[in-house]
């Protein structure tokens, strides 16, 4: 028998099995291979694949296979692997539990897991993880506590959370310490898997005692932040790895502490990445915070070196938020706010570090940034000095002496970036050991020594995977390294385990072996001779190269196996075979990335730090270079790296393993892309193939003994299983009992079966199988089971339809015994119902028929007479519901309800005095709704005459003051309170009228006042009131000329006290343009006699004005003379005070503009000054440019007489310091290259320009070594440039004389040309030079003995002759002085003596200096002596400004004494009184006492109360004016008191009240009389509230009236919005009553809108019960009946059957126009049902019916607004279905092109043969549109369209979704398969399905409604006659006996015998179609498949006429329920 042989399209599975062989006898050999290659049609295989590398294939002729990627042809030679069993098609849990494991079958495995969304998979013990690159729901709280909770996690599917657990289980046992080696390539997921490790570690230990479970998980952003980078393959890609051990007490479960462990942090990615990569994540977070950034000084990242090349944002990742995680974490670790600072700071110097950059044109290195380094050296702590040194220079040690050694740019940049390499990795090992430490390290301090003892640990490793790239390097190496060594623990924990099972089974295990890569390990770290001690070798070693270091290697491991060398000689590389594959290495740099020294100044430059953490970095480096035996050998980064591997080998070996292999799908990290070359490449790497090939060579399958017993005992025969059982102790023959021996039972069936010896093994407990011999046991066990299905299947069957039969039959005698029991015979016919007065049934009558109604519509056959049945019963109730209502409504005030039941009254022909009584009653309620409404409004009324009007109205309705008349309760009421209103408002006429006279009469009393204040008040009093009269404008214009001239009369008093005429012409000028300048335009009294007053007081400070106009010229003369030879800025301010108002404003002007100019040019005077004693060319330069910026580069421009003298003087300056900085260029020349003449030249320079010898002592040296002949030769030896030593040896020369004869001829003569030259110039450097040189030439004669001489004297006068020259510009005389007399000393005053050419200008410029200076020192004493006597004759004077300015010459000139002390004082003095005496001249205007009495005050405060404290001639008369004016006001005063109180006590009275007229009236008094009071603000916003108040009452009266909801909401809303929402706010009583009411007149406006919806919405598609509800509703709230008439109208016509008949009759028309219309005719048609008339349903073309009958279900008869827009003819296009996608945009196959939309329509919804891509339904759960896809798949597999394999039934896959989220896309999958398919078996299969679908549940209901329609389509296409007016769940019967004719003759015969017996009733042929319809329909048609006798057609049409009728009927479910 062969797995997977074709079976007969649409067959059971069963039936396959049955089915044997047939059809797979043909085999198939190779041509060359005839033995080998010899296999039958229908076998399974695994075929190489390009692309997806292994798929699987069934054989379909001589060597082509039929695949999921369509027909492959193999030809090679090998022999293909079988697939095994079916399991391995679907994707099982563990690839281990398969028959046949392969490299296919794990590859096809993790493929199908990772397509249906299981992205892990279990090898053995190892879970390989997909990175599915999106978020997943599987990491919840509750996936946690299923997987925590579960007894045997391994049972659930595979889970990271599962391998936890068992871990986690097996830790807390203290079994053993638990390991999870976690490896990978980067972007497979580690560093999330790590996460999820430890987050399942904190949930488990979470409540424990310890407190590090929360600490826990928050070590992963401080590593992330640090430690991951973004590289090509990952975003997150960890650049190290890391070891998390977590110690546990198990005994206590007490988290003990946290270990971290790092390894191979990659530095060298700090200063470079590669294209497309990031450095370091938190360099991006901190550039992130705004804060961080402005506080380090830093700027973006594209303007750091470090990190400007690289993509500055990953997409999905928020920095920002990754930052405040960080500090989050660091907080909760305990990091300290200092340490955290600290960490940030460091980061940024990195930063800041990459930014230095270097001067390449220089010989060395020379930083041009200063800026970078100045921040870098800041954030580090450390000076900016040593950072530098750092990065410069290089320490050079020499024996015992140590030298700093400069380094040029290209070593300079390398300095710089291992600083900062070494300063990270330092920064990251402290944060691990500051983790560490906080974590507990494993050592917590609450834990004692005994519990540390018996705890265990959990270590999970996060290492990076096998690497093989195109350039690998030292990091590869030892990455790799690490791999081998896990590789070979891997491989022998998973043999151990192996073998550890079958030892403890007792099973033989000789045969099985596994790989071993011992000998790579040995070619790699063998003592002495492996590849890492060679490289330590060469590390430590002098003078190796990574050349020599390659060479030496391959000369060692040349011919080892594992060893591979290069094909070229001297090429840096060589070659290892790994577990995985062959890999190059690239030895450049191996030497010195393998070296571990630093240098001693960087660990000085961290140790000098200020920082503590920079400083403890430091002292651990020194501390890890410094290890006891480094003296003798230096640890290298191999020795370190083996050292800490070995460590964790040994960790790992006390612990048991769980490894989890992470695979990454696809380079482009998107998700549901699975790259097949790639994930085997990584599964060959990660050593799973490892795991299957030890795990193969055992036994694949296990199973334990009772497991195999139970499954395995049907296939052994009868017999043989009772003596089994009864050999093992069973007491049952059949059944395996409790005391049953499986073991026994077990050995048996293998006995029985005759299983080979070598293919299986009987453990203790379990069993173990061979994959062959496990596929044999398997197929046997289908075989024995199938004849048991089909027994099952068929008992089932008949036991539901006998069950069904009998529900039937009890619910046709009941409902026919109630009927007759009501007074009602049900026939064949109408029904004839009795007509009745009053009800004659009871309610529980009532009920036990619905109750049976009820049960007869949810009967799977349907009675025919239950239309008739339903009609009978809404008579019946019909009947006693009107009688009953008729009697209730009696006392009833609704109109509606009342008119409901005279309507039905009249429909029953119900007539009498019930009926009259209603109809009276309603016309009187008609009649009194509107007069009620009436009265209730007029509360809110102002109006006399409407209210009057109303009220006279009720009256003569006879509704007066007696309510015998009133029907409505609260009529008599609402009278009342009318009349009440009515007497309230014409007793407030009358009291307004009274006031208005008198107001009137006080109007015309006031024409004659002359208080304007009384007139206000009066005015405004008048315009509360309202009044309109002729008297009011001319008050208004008698009060405005009064305030007037009151204003004008008080300006006219106040200037009496001017000084300017000006301002009293003004006051003049302003009373003629008021016409005032008449007697006779005067109302007040005084005015003409004040302006007679100010017009003399006008005149005569015209004649005072003539005579100051003198001493006004002699100002401006003095303002002249300033502006032209004036400096003194303080006397320049006094004259402009003094002259201020009086000079012209533009001569003032200049001299503002003069004295800004000294005061611009002082400061850059006095810094030219300074520049003659500063060295710095920079700070001279700088002031010159100061001076040329201000254009005081021209004499002109100098304002200051010695400007230009001061500024020749520091450009003289600047031109000395320029000789002198040659001088040194010249002396550091020579000093090189030893030329003894200029290097002597250069100093006697330096000395003649006073340069000081410490700045040339080096030069002096040399020159005195120069003239000795040994160190002449000492410096010879000591250089290399050979133009110093040709100077050195001419220096030997001179000094030895050899040159001597030559300079006696030529030389000799060119001496004394030069010495001539001499003597006419004031060279002395020159001269001193020569005469050495005449000296050594032993020349002597007149010339050099004059030029000696005149050397002398120059050197004698060129000091005194610098000094002369500078002085001139100076203004110290002594200093002067003295030069001058030292010259005349020198009889330097004679021109004949001085050598320097101006040496005789120089004296003369100083001597004219100095008598300049004399005079004007002279003339200062002179002034000093002026200064007293003008004292004296100021000291009675009044004028300020000239006393202030002989103060200020005083001042300058330090003159004091008596006299000027007295005059400062009288200043002082005078300067206080002015402002007195002013404010005293101005009380005289002032109204108030306060202002007046402060002024008084201020007089005698500051001591003027006498007369002779005046010193200003006016004081003492305006003082004795100003109280006199006060004296008045404080009488005035009393009256004004007197007046405030009055009025304050007024507005007291009224605070409560509501009159405003009155508070109106005293406001009017308080402005009139300037009263300012808390009460006047509190009655003025009374009075403003009570306003506003009223308004809105008014509004609010209002809305009694309207009707308009949004009218009403906008009131509601002014009055919420003014605060009134509340009772309390409310000044007026009556407003919280309005307000209530309008709030109730909203709610009923909003409830009337909303009834009017209703009923409009009704009447549209005439609802009689909704309409009859609605008109209830609407006399209830009081609606007006204007507003429903028209509904009242439509529901008393609905009444009548001939009105119903003839609008049914109209609309039948228009059934297809409006999708409401399809309601409208079913209410119609209940309506004709419920008053008695038989309906048509043929007319109405099914329609109808079909609603009537399927109410239950059908979408017709939603409420929903958009199931009602579904009309029939959209039923019959699937394509407009709501929840189907638009096929416009529809991609779900290459068919769905093209722009017309009814064709991509077809395409959409047609077969099709492959695969879709996305759903046809819209789908509201995202994770289900990928099962929806794969549903499809399984539908084409299951109909027979795509080759595939079921391990069971094939409808399950698709049956198990129906009545899930996606059952309606399951049903228009099957739809979509079902149209236009070509072949009859694919069809036939789908139509199976689609029953099965049905049965086990249905789609929604509008989904519903559109199978319908197809199914009927699809039966009438079959030649099956289905009318429309017959009900669809008769078709089944037609469709049964139709395919039963076709089956064969007798059947046909039999079937028409029984259609031809007419004279049976219902009840007969509902009992023949109960029986038939699943049983015989179900059975007939399998038979009919088994025997292929029928034609395709009819048998379709009968599956889907079943199909129809379980659609209509209820589900099995529902029936089970019953």
């Amino acid at each position: 028998r062969v797995f997977g042989s074709p079976s007969p399209p649409g067959a059971h599975p069963l039936q396959c099995t049955l089915s044997g062989t047939r059809g797979c006898t043909q085999r198939f050999s190779g041509p060359e291979h005839p033995c080998i290659y010899s296999h039958m049609a229908g076998e399974w295989f695994w075929i190489p694949h390009e692309t997806a590398v292994w798929v699987p294939g069934k054989l379909v002729r001589d060597r082509l296979y039929e695949t999921e990627l369509g027909q492959v042809s193999f030809a090679g030679d090998e022999e293909l692997e079988n697939v095994g069993g079916p399991e391995a098609l679907e994707g099982v849990n563990d690839c281990c539990t398969l028959s046949n494991v392969t490299p296919g079958a794990i590859l096809h495995t993790v493929r199908k897991r990772y397509s249906q969304g299981g992205i892990y998979t279990n090898v053995g013990d190892v879970l390989i993880a997909v990175n599915p690159f999106r978020p997943l729901t599987i990491y919840s709280t509750e996936y946690l506590e299923l997987y925590h909770r579960a007894p045997d996690p391994m049972l659930c599917p595979p889970h990271i959370f599962g391998l936890c657990s068992k871990a986690f289980t097996s830790l807390m046992e203290g079994v053993s310490s638990q390991s999870v080696l976690i490896s990978g390539e980067s972007g497979a997921g580690k560093t999330e898997t790590t996460k999820l490790v430890l987050y399942f570690a904190s949930a488990a230990l979470s409540g424990q005692e310890g407190g590090l479970e929360d600490l826990l998980m928050e070590i992963n952003p401080i590593l992330e932040a640090f430690g991951n980078a973004k590289t090509v393959r990952n975003s997150n890609s960890s650049r190290f790895g890391k070891w998390i051990e977590v110690q546990v007490n198990p005994g206590t479960r007490n988290l003990l502490g946290v270990t971290i462990v790092d390894y191979l942090l990659e530095v060298t990615r700090i200063c470079g990445q590669g294209a497309g990569e990031r450095n370091y994540h938190i360099f991006y977070q901190l550039l992130a915070d705004e804060g961080m950034r402005e506080r380090l000084s830093l700027h973006d990242a594209d303007q750091a070196r470090y990190l400007r090349d690289n993509p500055l944002k990953i997409e999905g990742v928020d920095d920002e938020r990754e930052f405040r995680s960080l500090r989050r974490a660091l907080a909760t670790l305990n990091f300290l706010p200092e340490e955290e600072e600290a960490i940030f700071e460091i980061v940024a110097s990195i930063v800041h570090l990459g930014n230095i950059e270097f001067d390449t044109t220089a010989d060395q290195a020379e930083i041009n940034t200063p800026a970078a380094l100045k921040h870098a050296a800041d954030l580090l702590r450390v000076r900016q000095d040593d950072l530098s040194k750092v990065i410069c220079f290089k320490r050079v040690a020499t024996g015992k002496d140590v030298c700093m050694s400069p380094l040029d740019a290209s070593k300079a940049r390398v300095a710089r970036d291992s600083v900062a390499k070494l300063i990270y990795s330092q920064l990251f090992r402290w944060l691990v050991s500051q983790c560490n430490e906080a974590l507990g390290e494993g050592l917590n301090p609450s834990a004692g020594s005994a519990e540390l003892a018996a705890s265990k640990f959990l270590g999970v490793l996060d290492i990076a995977g096998f690497e093989s790239f195109e350039t690998n390097m030292f990091e590869q190496l030892l990455i790799n390294l690490s791999n081998e060594k896990l590789q070979q623990f891997f491989n022998t924990t998973v043999f151990k385990s192996e073998l550890e099972e079958y030892r403890a089974e007792n099973i033989s295990f000789d045969s099985i072996t596994y790989a071993d890569n011992a000998d790579v390990l040995e070619l790699i770290e063998k003592p002495g001779e492996g590849l890492l001690a060679i490289l330590d070798d060469a590390t430590t070693g002098v003078r190796q190269t990574d050349l020599s270091y390659t060479e030496k290697a391959i000369k060692a491991r040349d011919g080892h196996p594992r060893f591979l060398t290069p094909k070229f000689k001297n090429k840096a590389e060589f070659g290892i075979r790994h577990y995985a594959g062959e890999v190059w290495y690239t030895t450049n740099g191996f030497l010195e990335k393998n070296a571990s020294s630093v240098p001693p100044e960087v660990m000085e430059l961290m140790r000098s730090s200020e920082h503590e953490a920079l400083v403890e970095m430091g002292t651990e480096v020194e501390a890890n270079t410094s290890k006891p035996g480094a003296a003798k050998k230096k640890a290298t980064v191999s020795s370190m790296f083996r050292r800490s591997l070995n460590q964790l080998m040994e960790k790992l070996s006390t612990s048991d393993c769980n490894f989890v292999r992470c695979i990454k799908p696809n380079q482009a990290k998107v998700p549901e892309k699975f790259d097949s070359p790639m994930v085997m490449d990584q599964l060959r790497l990660c050593g799973v193939l490892e795991t299957v090939q030890i795990r193969k060579a055992g036994f694949a399958s296990r199973q334990k003994c009772a497991d195999f017993a139970r499954r395995y005992l049907c296939v052994v025969e009868p017999d043989i299983q009772k003596k089994i059982l009864r050999e093992a102790g069973s007491t049952k023959d059949f059944t395996i009992t409790a005391e049953a021996d499986v073991h026994k039972v077990a050995a048996g069936i293998l006995e029985a079966l005759q299983a080979p010896a070598g293919e299986n093994a009987l453990g203790s407990s379990k069993v173990f199988l061979k994959a062959s011999l496990h596929k044999d046991f398997e197929d046997r066990r289908k075989d024995a089971l199938a004849p048991m299905c089909e027994k099952i299947q068929r008992t089932w069957r008949g036991y539901t339809t006998r069950k069904q039969m009998r529900e039937v039959m009890d619910v046709h005698r009941e409902l026919k015994h109630l009927l007759q029991e009501a007074g009602h015979k049900v026939h064949g016919k109408e029904s004839t119902p009795k007509r009745l007065v009053r009800a004659t049934i009871s309610e529980q009558g009532l009920a036990k028929i619905d109750a049976m109604l009820t049960r007869a519509a949810v009967l799977p056959i349907k009675l025919g007479y239950l239309h008739q049945a339903t009609k009978v019963r809404a008579h019946i109730a019909m009947e006693a519901a009107c009688a009953r209502q008729m009697a209730d409504l009696q006392d009833s005030v609704s109109i509606p309800e009342m008119q409901a039941a005279v309507a039905h009254a009249g429909n029953y022909r119900i007539e009498g005095p019930l009926v009259d009584r209603l109809n009276e009653r309603i016309e009187v309620i008609k009649a009194q709704l509107p007069i009620r409404r009436a009265l209730q409004n007029c509360i809110a009324l102002d109006s006399v005459e409407e209210v009057r009007t109303i009220v006279q109205e009720a009256k003569d309705a006879g509704c007066g003051s007696g309510g015998d008349r009133w029907l409505l309760a609260d009529g008599h009421e609402a009278f009342e309170q009318a009349t009440k209103k009515l007497l309230e408002l014409e007793e407030a006429v009358a009291r307004l009228e009274e006031a208005r006279g008198r107001l009137l009469h006080s109007l015309r009393d006031h024409l004659t006042s002359l208080e304007p204040k009384k007139i206000h008040e009066v005015l405004a009093l008048a315009a509360s009131e309202n009044i309109q009269a002729d008297v009011i404008p001319k008050l208004a214009e008698r009060c405005g000329r009064l305030e007037t001239q009151i204003e004008l009369d008080a300006a006219l008093r106040m200037c009496m006290a001017y000084e300017q005429a000006d301002a009293i012409f003004q006051v003049v000028n302003r009373v003629r343009t008021f016409d005032l300048d008449k007697e006779e335009n005067w109302l007040l009294p005084k005015g003409w006699d004040h302006l007679v007053r100010a017009k003399a007081r006008l005149a005569e400070l015209r004649v005072a004005s003539v005579a100051t106009g003198m001493m006004d010229r002699c100002l401006e003369r003095q303002v002249g003379q300033m502006l032209i030879n004036s400096f003194d800025v303080p006397t320049m301010h006094s004259m402009i005070v003094r002259a201020e108002g009086i000079v012209k404003e533009n001569l003032l002007d200049a001299l503002r503009k003069r004295i800004k100019k000294v005061e611009d040019q002082q400061p850059i005077r006095r810094a030219l000054l300074n520049c003659t004693v500063l060295d710095g060319e920079d700070e001279i330069k700088a002031c010159l440019q100061e001076a040329r910026d201000a254009g005081l580069d021209v004499d002109e421009s100098w304002v200051l007489p010695d400007g230009p003298k001061v500024h020749a003087e520091a450009r003289a300056r600047m031109q000395s310091i320029k000789d002198i900085r040659l001088v040194k260029d010249k002396i550091k020349k020579a000093q090189e290259v030893f030329d003894f003449p200029e290097l002597e030249k250069a100093v006697f320079q330096a000395e003649s320009l006073g340069i000081k010898p410490s700045e040339y002592v080096s030069a002096t040296k040399i020159l005195t070594k120069m003239q000795n002949v040994h160190h002449i030769n000492g410096l010879i030896s000591g250089t290399t440039n050979p133009l110093a030593k040709k100077n050195c040896q001419l220096q030997i020369d001179r000094l030895t004389g050899k040159i001597k004869n030559e300079d006696a001829g030529g030389s000799l003569q060119v001496i004394e040309t030069q010495i001539e030259h001499l003597l006419k110039s004031c060279d002395t450097p020159a001269m001193q030079a020569m005469l050495i040189r005449a000296q050594r030439a032993e020349l002597k004669s007149d010339r050099v003995e004059e030029l000696r001489k005149r050397c002398s004297t120059l050197l004698v006068q060129a000091p005194l002759h610098r000094r002369l020259k500078n002085i001139a510009f100076m203004d110290d005389l002594d200093l002067i002085t003295k030069a001058v007399k030292e010259a005349k000393t020198l009889n330097l005053d004679t021109p004949a003596n001085w050598l320097f050419p101006d040496g005789q200008k120089v004296y003369e410029n100083a001597a004219r200096h100095m008598r300049d200076l004399e005079r004007d020192r002279q003339v200062e004493l002179e002034a000093v002596k002026e200064i007293p006597e003008t004292v004296a004759k100021l000291q009675d004077s009044l004028d300020v400004p000239a006393m202030k300015a002989v103060l200020d010459r005083a001042r300058i000139r330090r003159v004091g004494g008596r006299d000027v002390d007295a005059l400062r004082e009288r200043v002082v003095s005078i300067e206080m009184q002015m402002p007195i005496l002013r404010s005293l001249r101005n009380c005289i205007v002032f109204d108030k006492e306060d202002d007046v009495a402060r002024c008084v005050e201020m007089a005698e405060r500051a001591g003027l109360g006498k007369p002779s404290a005046w010193i200003l001639p006016d004081g003492p008369k305006a003082l004795s004016t100003a109280k006199r004016h006060l004296e008045k006001l404080q009488v005035d005063h009393a009256d004004q008191s007197k007046i405030q109180v009055e009025v304050i006590s007024d507005l007291k009275e009224l605070a409560t009240s509501l009159d405003t007229t009155a508070m109106q009236t005293v406001l009017a008094r308080a402005t009139a009389n300037a009263i300012k009071s808390e009460w006047v603000d509190k009655i003025q916003q009374r009075v403003a509230v009570l306003r506003e108040q009223q308004r809105l009452i008014r509004d609010l009266t209002n809305c009694t009236v309207f009707e308009d909801l949004k009218e009403v909401q906008a009131v509601i809303d002014k009055v919420r919005f003014a605060g009134l929402g509340a009772q309390d706010g409310w000044l007026w009583p009556q407003g919280p009553k309005l307000y209530g009411q309008a709030i109730s007149r909203m709610i009923f406006c909003e409830k009337s809108q909303a009834l009017c919806d209703k009923i409009e919405k009704a009447m549209r598609i005439c609802d009689v019960k909704e309409l009859e509800s609605c008109l209830m509703a609407a006399q209830e709230l009081g609606l007006p009946e204007r507003r429903y008439a028209e509904a009242n109208k439509l529901f008393v016509d609905l009444q009548n059957s001939d009105y119903v008949e003839g609008r049914l009759t109209a609309m039948r028309r228009s059934v297809n126009r409006d999708p409401l219309d399809l309601q409208e005719i079913t209410n119609l048609v209940d309506q004709l049902n419920v008053l008695g008339v038989k309906t048509d349903s043929t007319d109405m073309k099914g329609v109808a019916s079909r609603i009537v009958r399927d109410r239950h279900m059908s979408v017709f008869w939603s409420t929903d607004a958009d199931e009602l827009k579904l009309a029939r003819k959209v039923f019959e296009d699937l394509s407009n279905f709501s929840q189907l996608r638009d096929p416009m945009v529809w991609g779900g196959h290459h068919e769905a092109g093209g722009a017309d939309p009814r064709a991509r329509s077809r395409a959409m919804l047609s077969f099709q043969s492959d695969r879709i891509t996305e759903p046809l339904t819209i789908v509201s759960e995202p994770g289900m549109e990928k099962a929806a896809i794969f549903v499809f798949e399984d539908l084409l597999r299951c109909m027979g369209d795509k080759p595939g394999a079921f391990s069971g039934n094939k409808e399950e896959p698709i049956l198990k979704f129906i009545n899930s989220d996606i059952t309606d896309e399951v049903y228009v999958q099957v739809l979509k398969q079902l149209t236009c398919n070509p072949s009859g078996d694919s069809a036939f299969a789908g139509w199976e399905l689609l029953k099965k679908m049905v049965q086990k549940g249905r789609p929604s209901r509008e989904l519903c409604e559109f199978l319908h329609c197809f199914l009927e389509a699809f039966i009438r296409r079959r030649n099956l006659h289905v009318p429309e007016s017959q009900p669809m769940s008769r078709v089944t019967s037609n469709a049964t006996s139709c395919g039963s004719r076709s089956r064969c003759g007798s059947a046909s015969s039999t079937e028409g015998a029984r259609d031809r017996n007419a004279s049976m009733d219902g009840f007969s042929r509902g009992r023949r179609r109960a029986r038939t319809r699943m049983a015989t329909a179900i059975y007939k048609v399998e038979q009919a498949e088994k025997s292929m006798e029928i034609k395709r057609r009819p048998r379709e049409a009968a599956l889907a006429a079943e199909v129809l009728e379980l659609l209509d009927g209820p589900s099995l479910e529902e029936l089970f329920a019953e």
